[in-house]
């Protein structure tokens, strides 16, 4: 009787295991795609600014055309 008690033991102790096993990948899942995101916003509002870096430009190069003209008219 003991012998199937301590195979029951250690069968339940494995199965333990690989749960907190199993949970410790998800979690190293999740952690990692968390990650991902994080950095694809990162570069998603880097090209924002430089859309709006360019678009300052563009419109300072307009102007002092603009302004070019006038003086030259």
């Amino acid at each position: 009787m003991f012998k199937k008690e301590e195979e029951e033991e250690e069968e339940e102790e494995e199965e333990e295991e690989e749960e907190e096993e199993e949970e410790e990948e998800e979690e190293e899942e999740e952690e990692e795609e968390e990650e991902e995101e994080e950095e694809e916003e990162e570069e998603e509002e880097a090209a924002g600014r430089w859309i709006v870096m360019t678009n300052a430009e563009t419109r300072v190069i307009l102007e002092s055309r603009r302004n070019h003209r006038a003086l030259v008219l």
